[in-house]
């Protein structure tokens, strides 16, 4: 019964230093990689405010970062197409002065 139970015990030690392995040694998220202006991003955020607008669906995203800037982003919604094919930057507004494709 204890060779037993000693055996359960070991493969459950095993597995659960495999998995701790393997978790640890996933990819980390780092915004650095990313294209602009997501790689000028510091983490962690400070503050991440929402919206949307009353056009059927379209959304708008600010982030505040721990370095103290500031990222608007839309994402306007395509009524032909049922989707959202552009994301603009820079702005609140896809054509407000500042919004880059």
């Amino acid at each position: 019964m204890k060779k037993r139970f000693l055996g359960v015990l070991a493969c459950i030690v095993l597995v659960a230093g495999i998995a701790a392995m393997v978790w640890e040694s996933q990819s980390k998220f780092d915004l650095a990689t990313e294209e602009s202006p997501f790689n000028s991003i510091v983490l962690p955020l400070k503050n991440i405010r929402g919206g949307v607008y009353m056009d059927g669906g379209s959304v708008c995203v600010g982030i505040d970062d721990s370095a103290g800037s500031s990222y608007d982003f839309i994402f306007p919604f395509d009524h032909k197409t049922k989707g959202y094919p552009a994301a603009f930057h820079g702005a609140m507004e896809p054509y407000a002065p500042g919004a880059v494709p």
